[in-house]
Parts: structure tokens; sequence; C-alpha cells
């Protein structure tokens, strides 16, 4: 039987603390946030890939999955700035490989 290989990528509404859970990823010892501007997503848009330092020790690979389509602002006309669903969340794993 093949074990189920847990996901790379995951939306989250906040910051988990990797040392108190192991989901949804397994064990990980550290943790970083990337934000990204207007022109971060126009360049994912156009076909580019993000190259993220992540503590200085890896680079993770950010691309989407299907570039060139537009992605449709959400109305804000019944919501207040800052709403969750005007927030774009990207959450990238990385698998660690031992030498």
């Amino acid at each position: 039987m093949t074990q189920k290989k847990p996901p790379t990528v995951v939306i989250a509404d906040t910051i988990f603390d990797v040392e108190a859970t192991t989901a949804p990823f397994g064990k990980r010892w550290g943790t970083d946030k990337v934000t990204l501007s207007r022109e971060h997503l126009d360049a994912l848009q156009a076909g580019k890939l993000l190259a993220v330092d992540v503590m200085s020790e890896y680079v993770v690979f950010l691309a989407l999955e299907h570039p060139g389509e537009v992605l449709a602002a959400a109305s804000t006309s019944n919501r207040q700035p800052g709403h969750q669903k005007d927030k774009i969340r990207i959450a990238a794993d990385f698998d660690q490989t031992q030498e």
C-alpha cells in the first residue's frame, strides 16, 4: 500500500506554529512569511516564476497553475477594506533533502 504524500501547498488563514502541530505537512522546524506585491502577482500572471529565499538556506519557486488566466478582483461594494475575501494568500512548502 502506498502512503499518501502530504500536500505541498495549502491555504491558511493565519501563520500556524509548526512546533506545536504536525499538520498539514508533517514535522517542520521553522516558518517564514512572504508578502506578494501587485508587481509579483502581475509577474506570475505573465508566466514568470517568483524565486523566494527561505531562511537564507532554501529557495522555493512559485508559479501560477494557469498563467495568463484573468484573476477577477473581488467586489468590495458591500465590504470593509481588508475583508478576508479581498486577501490573496499563498502558502508554500518545500522538500528538504538530506545530503
